[in-house]
């Protein structure tokens, strides 16, 4: 027996409700457990430094720089993402991104 997740229809009646609020909803639902909360907090940005780790290391059509890789392309496609589903969810990602970024900052070297 498999489930699937859809999101929640909107009745002709019931307000428009934001595909945010909506995303938000789900993941609310589906995160109650603390086991799976710990999990997420550890394994989610591992795996996303990881990704980026990746994305760095594969070749760039023009000379690799801090700025110009494909990593970078990936956190402006995902900063797009985030801007199109709510405004003050970007500005607290790239506030939040901008500080961790000054605090933890790293000299990449070429490969």
């Amino acid at each position: 027996m498999s489930t699937t997740h859809t999101a929640p229809t909107e009745s002709p009646a019931a307000p428009l409700t934001r595909r945010i609020d909506v995303l938000l909803a789900h993941y609310g639902e589906s995160h109650q457990n603390p086991i799976n909360k710990a999990i997420h907090w550890l394994c989610v940005p591992t795996i996303m430094f990881s990704l980026f780790g990746l994305l760095y290391a594969l070749p760039f059509p023009v000379p690799k720089s801090v700025w110009a890789n494909w990593a970078v392309v990936a956190v402006a496609f995902s900063l797009v993402y985030y801007i199109r589903l709510s405004v003050p969810l970007f500005f607290a990602l790239d506030t939040e991104g901008g500080i961790y970024s000054k605090h933890c900052s790293i000299t990449i070297t070429k490969f």
